[in-house]
C-alpha cells in the first residue's frame, strides 16, 4: 500500500472516530447541548449548554443618521417599527457584539465571531436585529456582510453602500440618491431598487435578483454568477460582463433606448437580434433616444428587453 493512501485512511479513521465521539456525547446528554472539539495543548471536547446564548436588547438615543453595520456569521435583519433599537441573541463565548454611538447621529454595530484555532461542530447562529423609525430618511447606510442570512427590510436613505460576501439576502426595499453594491458569491433578492443620481453594482459571483428597479446612471460590472434585472434606466448606463449571464427586463419601450454593443467572444441579444464573438461596435434602437446603455461583453452574455 502506498504511503499517501495510508496517510489518507489514517486521516479519515481519526476523523470518523471524533465523528462517533461527538454523537455519542450528545446522545448521552440528551441533544440538550451542542458539542464541539477545540485544541488547547491537546484535544478538548466541549459540551457547553445551548441556552448559553444570551438575548440583547439596547435602545438607542437620539435620531440616527449615519447607519453602519458590520455582521458576520449571523441572521441579520432590519426592521422599520416606531424607535430606534438593537436586539437579538448570540453566545459572547463565541462572539464580540459591539454597539456604539461614535458622533451625534451615528450608529455602529458590529458582530463578529472569535477567532478558534480548531473548532468542529455545530454552533447555534447568532441573531442581529436593527429597528428604527418607519419614516427615517438616513443620510448615509453601509451595511458589510459575511456569511449572513439578511434581510433588509425597506431601507431609505441619501447614501446606501451594501457589500455581501458568501451571504443570503432575502429581500430588500431600497431607496437612494447614490448606490453602491457588491457582492462576492451568494444568493441576493431585492423586490423594489430606486437609484435617482447613481448606481454601481458589482459582481464577481453569486446570484442576484433586482425587480421593480428605478435606476440612474447605472454602472454593472461583472465578473461571474448569474444576474436578472427588471425595471427603467434613465440617463447614460453601462454594463460590462467578463464571465457571466446577465438578463435585462425594461419596463419602458424600444423607442427610449440607444444600446451600444462591443462584443469581444460573448454575446448580446436585444428584442431577438443577436451580436456573438463580433469584436466590433453595434447600435440598436434609437439614435435620438433618452436612454443610452454601453454593452461591453467579453466571455459573458447579456440580454435585454423591452416592452
Amino acid at each position: 500500500m502506498r504511503k499517501s493512501t495510508k496517510v489518507f485512511l489514517i486521516i479519515s479513521l481519526v476523523i470518523l472516530v471524533l465523528g462517533i465521539v461527538v454523537t455519542g456525547v450528545g446522545v448521552l446528554i440528551g441533544g440538550a447541548r451542542w458539542v464541539s472539539i477545540t485544541w488547547d495543548n491537546g484535544l478538548v471536547i466541549n459540551t457547553d449548554r445551548m441556552n448559553s446564548r444570551q438575548y440583547f436588547s439596547q435602545d438607542i438615543s437620539g435620531p440616527v443618521q449615519n447607519l453602519e453595520i458590520d455582521a458576520n456569521a449571523c441572521q441579520l435583519t432590519l426592521v422599520p417599527s416606531d424607535s430606534f433599537q438593537v436586539y437579538g441573541m448570540y453566545d459572547p463565548n463565541y462572539w464580540t457584539l459591539d454597539i456604539s454611538q461614535p458622533g451625534s447621529g451615528k450608529l455602529v454595530v458590529q458582530l463578529t465571531p472569535n477567532p478558534v484555532p480548531i473548532n468542529i461542530g455545530i454552533h447555534d447562529t447568532a441573531q442581529l436585529t436593527i429597528s428604527y423609525p418607519a419614516n427615517t430618511n438616513f443620510s448615509a447606510v453601509t451595511v458589510n456582510a459575511n456569511a449572513v442570512s439578511a434581510d433588509l427590510g425597506r431601507l431609505q436613505a441619501d447614501k446606501l453602500s451594501l457589500s455581501f460576501n458568501a451571504a443570503t439576502v432575502n429581500d430588500g426595499q431600497l431607496t437612494c440618491h447614490q448606490l453602491e453594491f457588491s457582492m462576492a458569491a451568494g444568493l441576493v433578492n431585492i423586490s423594489s431598487l430606486q437609484a435617482s443620481q447613481s448606481a454601481l453594482i458589482s459582481m464577481n459571483a453569486g446570484t442576484l435578483t433586482i425587480q421593480n428597479a428605478q435606476l440612474t446612471a447605472l454602472d454593472f460590472n461583472m465578473n461571474a454568477g448569474s444576474a436578472n434585472l427588471q425595471g427603467k434606466l434613465t440617463a447614460d448606463n453601462r454594463i460590462s460582463v467578463t464571465a457571466g449571464d446577465l438578463k435585462v427586463q425594461l419596463d419602458q419601450p424600444e423607442s427610449d433606448l440607444l444600446v451600444t454593443a462591443n462584443v469581444t467572444a460573448g454575446s448580446l441579444t436585444f428584442n431577438g437580434h443577436s451580436v456573438t464573438g463580433a469584436g466590433s461596435d453595434n447600435q440598436f434602437g434609437s439614435t435620438t433616444a433618452p436612454v443610452k446603455i454601453n454593452v461591453i461583453a467579453q466571455i459573458g452574455s447579456v440580454s435585454i428587453r423591452t416592452q
